[in-house]
């Protein structure tokens, strides 16, 4: 087992689960974010204006599932799903649900603890979808949601600044932000190692070429 993964870490005592559900539409993101270590550096850029809408939902119901799946040459996959529900929907609610069917959207997920997970960028995104349920007389009526999509990594957790559509931030518990990306030549040459927060600026006027592993 490599060193870099610690699994020997004390166990939170947290319960387990989801307390909160948000999305956002990718068209409101500018700019993919920088994942390092599991976690978001710093904030995701959104289009001036845009905020996360809160999804309110029955409390208990969010689950959340990424399980790794093999993809040949392409390495692992995470086939991704975000469900939850919401009981007896009324006219807006099923008006807003025909508008936000088959969109493309960002998730995040709010655990026990009051941490975000970031799940999914503007490449790899999820798509939302709502059925119906409560056809027995047994069955709760209401609605189940759904945002499902592959992704080429685990959700990291997010620190950064989290608008809502409905005014204010959620509050992000905080944390140290630690890691760093190595800026490397095609050939493998190391060019700079670059702590975690902190932006490259380049000042080349050529045409560049990139790719982000």
């Amino acid at each position: 087992m490599p060193d870099s993964i610690q699994l020997n870490q004390p166990v939170s005592s947290d319960l387990v689960g989801y307390t909160a559900l948000y999305a956002l539409a990718v068209e409101e993101v500018l700019a993919d974010p920088v994942v390092a270590q599991g976690q978001v550096i710093g904030d995701l850029e959104l289009r001036e204006g845009a905020g996360w809408h809160e999804l309110k939902v029955t409390p208990g119901s969010i689950k959340f599932s990424e399980p790794p799946k093999a993809n040949g040459r392409h390495g692992t996959i995470y086939p991704t799903k975000v469900t939850a529900q919401r009981g007896h929907p009324n006219a807006q609610t099923l008006y807003a649900l025909d508008t936000m069917e088959r969109r493309r959207y960002l998730v995040s997920v709010r655990d026990t603890s009051g941490r975000l997970r970031l799940i999914g960028n503007r490449q790899q995104y999820l798509t939302f979808a709502a059925g119906t349920e409560g056809s027995s007389p047994s069955a709760r009526a209401g609605v189940d949601l759904s945002f499902t999509g592959d992704t080429l990594m685990r959700a990291p957790y997010y620190l950064g600044s989290f608008p809502l559509t409905s005014g204010g931030y959620v509050p992000v518990p905080s944390g140290p932000i630690t890691g760093s990306v190595e800026l490397r030549t095609a050939g493998g040459r190391l060019l700079a190692t670059v702590p975690a927060g902190k932006r490259i600026v380049l000042r080349s006027g050529f045409k560049l070429s990139y790719e982000i592993e």
